[in-house]
């Protein structure tokens, strides 16, 4: 897996439209995020996919005038309201375009639009970025380990009895507290990379 470039270089890049290498690397890095925050929204699949295309279409246009300033938030905090702002604009087309809605969807899209603005939603989004950021960071770091090193890693996570680990595996029990450590470390690290160049 490639390590995404930071994201002032990558938006960089992004100046160009066409710039077919950059936009997929943008998809591949932002999808995941986008998905989860529909996912938080309790939208459907169907509907998750319309929206992705939807989003990175804005994206798409978008990006090449964007001027990224730190002082003025995040990121992240953009391509969440774009998402909630294009959810919205979606219920809302849907609920005119489909008076045959039964009622139980129509009741399910309303709830969903009231819910856009209130702080649980805030709340699910920050979960979503977290569960993004350290999947991403796992993914990253995985490949400078052996197999035997996040077999105990996993394991020990799960809250398994180090004693039973060590027999299992064949090493001392002192050798699975650093294993856990090691790949505990680079986790952390990897994080805070990823938090700095992505978020």
């Amino acid at each position: 897996m490639t390590t995404p470039r930071t994201r002032q270089t990558l938006l960089e890049k992004l100046k160009d439209r066409y710039d077919e290498a950059s936009w997929v690397e943008f998809q591949a890095t932002y999808n995941p995020y986008i998905l989860g925050i529909l996912r938080a929204l309790k939208m459907n699949n169907h509907d998750c996919q319309d929206l992705q295309q939807n989003i990175m279409l804005i994206a798409w246009k978008s990006l090449p005038k964007f001027e990224y300033n730190p002082d003025r938030g995040s990121f992240r905090a953009w391509i969440s309201t774009v998402t909630r702002r294009e959810t919205a604009h979606f219920i809302k087309k849907r609920q005119k375009t489909f008076v045959s809605l039964n009622s139980e969807d129509a009741d399910k899209l309303k709830e969903t639009l009231d819910n856009l603005s209130k702080p649980e939603i805030e709340a699910s989004i920050t979960q979503e970025w977290q569960a993004f950021i350290s999947e991403k960071a796992w993914d990253n770091i995985k490949p400078r380990f052996t197999d035997k090193v996040i077999e105990v890693f996993q394991r020990v996570s799960k809250g398994e009895d180090v004693e039973s680990i060590a027999a299992d595996t064949g090493i001392s029990e002192s050798s699975v507290y650093v294993y856990k450590k090691r790949v505990l470390n680079s986790l952390q690290k990897e994080i805070l990379k990823l938090e700095r160049d992505l978020g």
